[in-house]
């Protein structure tokens, strides 16, 4: 029941954040990038927004940003994945 009101609290939370303009933008690359240009580069998508950011190795290089159902997705995997498939038609 806990977890219900959490989900719902955090939808709440969205939705009003929806409302007041502010976008939730994720950063995500393969290793931790200066504040500096995380902050330049979510500000290049939205100017009110909240801002998360992850690591994850296996990305090994590059960075992808999500707003909303939207993600731009310029990292070495992805790019390493496009070539496999080429290579394979």
């Amino acid at each position: 029941v806990l977890k219900k009101i959490d989900e719902i609290i955090e939808e709440f939370l969205h939705v009003a954040k929806q409302g007041e303009g502010i976008d939730k933008i994720t950063i995500t690359s393969a290793h931790k990038l200066p504040n500096s240009l995380v902050q330049e580069l979510a500000g290049k998508f939205s100017d009110h927004f909240e801002l998360e950011t992850q690591q994850k190795p296996e990305l090994l290089g590059g960075l992808s940003v999500r707003k909303g159902n939207c993600v731009y997705d310029a990292t070495v995997r992805r790019q390493i994945e496009e070539l496999k498939e080429l290579m394979l038609e």
